[in-house]
């Protein structure tokens, strides 16, 4: 080969040499530029995703919130709202409402929250678990009942009957070598429970159902709450007999009963009190508390001992309001006036009375058509809230417990 053929070779070596640098820096500017286009757009993107996210959530009206008893209640009232006016379905035991289009856009899908439907026929809609412990929690606070410490059973709507100590059997120390063992045995009652049905009816407005919304749910279910909590203290601490018997009746056969002199509550001494603390076995006593109505304490406060010593002693800090070192509980359905034959108050834990709850047993039903109090609902446009629950109620042992009664007429 002639030095004219290399150096021809060689040039053309440094001419491909200079096009592949060349190929190569536009590659990697280019791999640049569209990496930087890249990330550019990721963050974009990633800066628009939650405006995204909403608007989906918008168009189908599945708004994330906190799910509250309130909300539930609100939801389900909206849900069963639009079932009597047509405009959801129910599909697979949900309330499903239908798709809403305007230009060609949803404007309303909403996915009901989970609700346990029952047949309309037998009842209507079972209570969310959520509002029904909201129920509860209403009925609970405002409820006396449930606040001197019954004993509450879970339990279904079979009659529950459950054994009660009697009497105890004996135990003998004084037993000589080859001695015989004194016999004896203990004793039980059965104590049943027996599930009874009852409900409450609150009546609105359409206009205040649909413009309220959210706020509703909390009234209807304060509002539940309080009427069902009034209504268990009427039938656990006096009782109609119809269906429970409570514990401030007559002919109840108490641990021990003290009777003041005469039928007024003027008649109420400082012996009563002392009689009925100490007429039953301290043991019984542990965790006792004294109940009556707030008229009666009026007169209570008023009684001093022989040296003129208050009967009551005032709450101190943490301390309730005591009566011979058992604390005092005011109970507003409790008797407020002296009758014969009557309890007035009641020492005791009350532990050993019993409070059933059914559980599952709460359902909700819209009412749009009928008579409420001489009403008619569809007449005045009104929607009736109708809550049923189930409950079951026995004083238990009683004979725990030491009253202060007045006698017989």
């Amino acid at each position: 080969m002639d030095e004219e053929k290399l150096k021809e070779l060689e040039l053309l070596r440094a001419d491909k040499k200079q096009r592949d640098e060349e190929a190569r820096d536009l590659a990697e500017s280019q791999r640049k530029a569209d990496s930087e286009e890249f990330q550019k757009s990721f963050e974009d993107l990633r800066k628009e995703l939650p405006l995204l996210k909403q608007e989906i959530l918008d168009i189908k009206g599945t708004r994330e919130t906190k799910k509250t008893p309130e909300g539930l209640m609100a939801h389900a009232l909206y849900d069963l709202h639009n079932k009597h006016e047509g405009n959801v379905t129910i599909e697979n035991g949900l309330i499903v409402p239908k798709q809403l289009m305007e230009n060609g856009r949803v404007v309303q899908t909403r996915v009901a929250d989970p609700m346990l439907v029952g047949t309309d026929a037998s009842g209507g809609y079972l209570v969310p678990d959520m509002t029904q412990g909201s129920i509860m929690e209403y009925a609970i606070t405002y409820g006396q009942a449930f606040q001197v410490g019954m004993t509450q059973i879970p339990m279904g709507q079979n009659v529950l009957t459950m054994p009660a100590e009697l009497t105890n059997p004996t135990w003998d120390w004084d037993i000589s070598e080859g001695g015989s063992v004194t016999s004896s045995k203990a004793t039980l009652a059965p104590i049943t429970l027996t599930p009874y049905k009852g409900g409450a009816i609150v009546v609105l407005t359409p206009e205040l159902i649909m413009g309220s919304y959210l706020p509703i749910g909390a009234y209807v279910n304060k509002k539940i709450g309080i009427a069902r909590a009034y209504g268990t203290d009427g039938q656990v601490f006096v009782g109609s007999g119809s269906p429970f018997t409570g514990l401030f009746t007559t002919g109840i056969t108490w641990g021990n009963t003290q009777e003041p002199s005469g039928i007024s509550l003027e008649n109420l001494d400082y012996e009563d009190f002392t009689k009925c603390r100490y007429g039953v076995d301290e043991a019984k006593l542990t965790g006792a508390s004294w109940l009556m109505n707030r008229l009666i304490m009026e007169r209570t406060r008023r009684i001093t001992d022989d040296y003129g010593r208050p009967l009551l002693v005032e709450a101190n800090a943490d301390t309730p309001p005591t009566i011979l070192g058992k604390p005092v509980k005011l109970i507003e359905q409790a008797p407020s006036t002296a009758v014969a034959s009557t309890p007035i108050i009641l020492l005791g834990n009350f532990s050993n009375s019993l409070i059933g709850n059914v559980q599952g047993s709460m359902r909700m039903r819209m009412l749009y058509e009928g008579t409420i109090d001489t009403t008619s609902l569809a007449q005045y446009d009104l929607v009736g809230i109708r809550v049923m629950d189930q409950m079951a109620y026995t004083n238990g042992l009683v004979l725990e417990y030491s009253a202060i009664q007045f006698a017989a007429a």
